[in-house]
Protein backbone atom coordinates (compact mmCIF):
# COMPACT_ATOMS: atom_id res chain seq x y z
CA UNK A 1 0.00 0.00 0.00
CA UNK A 2 2.85 2.34 0.79
CA UNK A 3 3.92 2.32 -2.74
CA UNK A 4 0.28 3.71 -4.45
CA UNK A 5 0.27 6.00 -1.24
CA UNK A 6 4.03 7.82 -2.87
CA UNK A 7 2.63 7.29 -6.36
CA UNK A 8 -0.39 9.20 -5.81
CA UNK A 9 1.51 11.98 -3.37
CA UNK A 10 3.71 12.54 -6.30
CA UNK A 11 0.52 12.86 -8.23
CA UNK A 12 -0.61 15.57 -6.08
CA UNK A 13 -3.00 13.34 -4.46
CA UNK A 14 -2.77 13.45 -0.23
CA UNK A 15 -5.57 11.42 1.59
CA UNK A 16 -6.45 11.51 5.07
CA UNK A 17 -7.93 8.52 5.00
CA UNK A 18 -7.39 5.69 2.48
CA UNK A 19 -9.10 2.09 2.98
CA UNK A 20 -8.76 -0.74 0.72
CA UNK A 21 -11.42 -3.03 -0.24
CA UNK A 22 -10.88 -6.67 -1.35
CA UNK A 23 -12.60 -7.26 -4.54
CA UNK A 24 -14.26 -10.35 -3.22
CA UNK A 25 -16.19 -8.15 -0.77
CA UNK A 26 -17.82 -6.19 -4.41
CA UNK A 27 -18.01 -9.67 -6.00
CA UNK A 28 -15.33 -8.65 -8.61
CA UNK A 29 -13.18 -11.43 -10.53
CA UNK A 30 -10.61 -8.73 -11.53
CA UNK A 31 -7.12 -8.94 -10.20
CA UNK A 32 -6.62 -4.92 -9.49
CA UNK A 33 -6.30 -2.91 -6.04
CA UNK A 34 -9.35 -0.99 -5.21
CA UNK A 35 -9.27 1.92 -2.53
CA UNK A 36 -11.89 4.50 -0.46
CA UNK A 37 -10.39 7.46 0.02
CA UNK A 38 -10.72 10.99 1.79
CA UNK A 39 -9.11 13.97 1.37
CA UNK A 40 -8.58 16.95 3.76
CA UNK A 41 -11.57 18.50 2.61
CA UNK A 42 -13.60 14.97 3.46
CA UNK A 43 -14.03 14.98 -0.63
CA UNK A 44 -14.71 11.09 -1.42
CA UNK A 45 -12.43 9.18 -4.02
CA UNK A 46 -12.15 6.03 -5.34
CA UNK A 47 -8.95 4.82 -6.42
CA UNK A 48 -8.60 1.87 -8.44
CA UNK A 49 -5.06 0.50 -8.88
CA UNK A 50 -4.36 -1.84 -12.37
CA UNK A 51 -2.01 -4.44 -12.65
CA UNK A 52 -1.56 -6.73 -15.61
CA UNK A 53 0.36 -7.60 -19.01
CA UNK A 54 -2.19 -7.11 -21.36
CA UNK A 55 -3.40 -3.69 -22.74
CA UNK A 56 -5.99 -1.72 -21.13
CA UNK A 57 -8.89 -1.12 -23.75
CA UNK A 58 -12.58 0.35 -24.23
CA UNK A 59 -14.23 -2.29 -23.20
CA UNK A 60 -12.49 -2.13 -19.58
CA UNK A 61 -13.60 1.26 -19.17
CA UNK A 62 -17.02 0.07 -18.59
CA UNK A 63 -15.74 -2.59 -16.35
CA UNK A 64 -14.17 0.09 -13.84
CA UNK A 65 -17.18 2.48 -14.02
CA UNK A 66 -19.41 -0.50 -12.57
CA UNK A 67 -16.96 -0.90 -9.97
CA UNK A 68 -17.17 2.69 -8.83
CA UNK A 69 -21.02 1.99 -8.33
CA UNK A 70 -20.32 -1.24 -6.68
CA UNK A 71 -18.15 0.79 -4.26
CA UNK A 72 -20.60 3.71 -3.61
CA UNK A 73 -22.98 0.95 -2.64
CA UNK A 74 -20.62 -0.54 -0.75
CA UNK A 75 -19.39 2.16 1.46
CA UNK A 76 -22.74 4.27 0.94
CA UNK A 77 -21.18 6.89 -0.02
CA UNK A 78 -21.37 8.59 -3.40
CA UNK A 79 -17.84 8.92 -4.70
CA UNK A 80 -17.08 12.30 -6.52
CA UNK A 81 -13.68 12.07 -7.74
CA UNK A 82 -12.39 8.86 -9.49
CA UNK A 83 -8.50 8.10 -9.91
CA UNK A 84 -7.51 5.10 -11.47
CA UNK A 85 -3.35 3.93 -11.50
CA UNK A 86 -2.65 1.99 -14.76
CA UNK A 87 0.18 -0.37 -14.53
CA UNK A 88 -0.05 -1.61 -18.04
CA UNK A 89 -0.55 -0.47 -21.68
CA UNK A 90 -2.94 1.63 -22.19
CA UNK A 91 -5.28 2.15 -25.37
CA UNK A 92 -5.57 5.72 -26.53
CA UNK A 93 -9.36 5.86 -26.82
CA UNK A 94 -9.50 3.99 -23.83
CA UNK A 95 -7.35 6.88 -22.39
CA UNK A 96 -9.95 9.09 -23.73
CA UNK A 97 -12.90 7.76 -23.17
CA UNK A 98 -11.66 7.47 -18.89
CA UNK A 99 -11.27 10.87 -18.84
CA UNK A 100 -14.71 11.90 -20.85
CA UNK A 101 -16.01 10.45 -17.77
CA UNK A 102 -13.98 12.26 -15.25
CA UNK A 103 -11.43 10.22 -14.14
CA UNK A 104 -8.21 11.63 -13.57
CA UNK A 105 -5.37 8.70 -15.01
CA UNK A 106 -2.02 8.10 -14.16
CA UNK A 107 -0.10 5.79 -15.95
CA UNK A 108 3.47 4.34 -15.28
Amino acid sequence: MNIIVESLRVNGYLFKQLEEIKPKELGIRNKLEIYSAYDMKKQSYVVLHVKQKSRVLQSNVAIFESIVQKVSKYVGVAMRHKVIKIDAPLCSKAKALLEKNGWRVIES
